[in-house]
């Protein structure tokens, strides 16, 4: 009886709660709790058009995170387009011309709309799977540089387009909604034009 006593009260000493891990414990819950709270509908869906996207420490403002998302993938499609710019034997440099004139004004258009809305002096910088591509892209010359800059035009754009509409119906600027639905018709057109010139329509 009385070993039996004791292995009970050893046993109820060992099983004593550590105040230190539930205190770790709660800290955890809180911060996840926190960061939960700050986001938006967009940004807690997980979509993986938007995986690894910059422009996320924004507050809650879902004009503010689109402006800036949205930048961020443009500085993308712009290094496709100033190196096929500066490339000779490819026939894909006009097509580049227009989609690094086209997207590098929308790019300063939507900084000063940060800027002059927000007070936020971001820098728009490229995503490290953009770099990727970029990187990849340089390695190619000829007919198959042309193949690949419209491939990765097009998956570009398809990614810019399922951010466009998860953001659309939660903006609540009218001209930055102008700007998003805009975006969206002008690289509807141009994954149209290259899927063609690749005969895959």
């Amino acid at each position: 009886m009385t070993s039996a006593l004791i292995g009970i009260a050893v046993g109820a000493c060992n099983s004593k709660p550590d105040p230190q891990a539930n205190a770790r414990s709660d800290a955890g819950g809180e911060v996840a709790a926190s960061a939960s709270d700050t986001m938006s509908p967009s940004m807690s869906s997980g979509d993986t058009a938007m995986t690894g996207m910059g422009g996320m420490d924004s507050a809650g403002n879902p004009d503010q995170q689109f402006l800036r998302m949205m930048s961020d993938h443009h500085k993308g499609i712009l290094l496709l387009a100033h190196d096929a710019i500066g490339r000779t034997g490819v026939s894909v440099k006009p097509e580049a011309q227009k989609i690094d004139k086209a997207q590098d004004a929308e790019v300063k258009q939507m900084v000063a709309m940060l800027k002059n809305d927000f007070k936020d002096d971001y820098t728009p910088k490229v995503m490290k799977e953009n770099q990727s591509m970029a990187d990849a892209l340089t390695q190619k010359s000829g007919e198959a540089y042309d193949i690949t800059f419209r491939k990765d035009v097009i998956k570009h754009h398809e990614a810019a387009l399922q951010m466009i509409d998860r953001f659309l119906p939660q903006l609540t600027k009218p001209a930055l909604k102008q700007m998003a639905q805009k975006m969206k018709k002008d690289q509807t057109r141009e994954i149209a034009q290259f899927k063609r010139e690749l005969g895959q329509s």
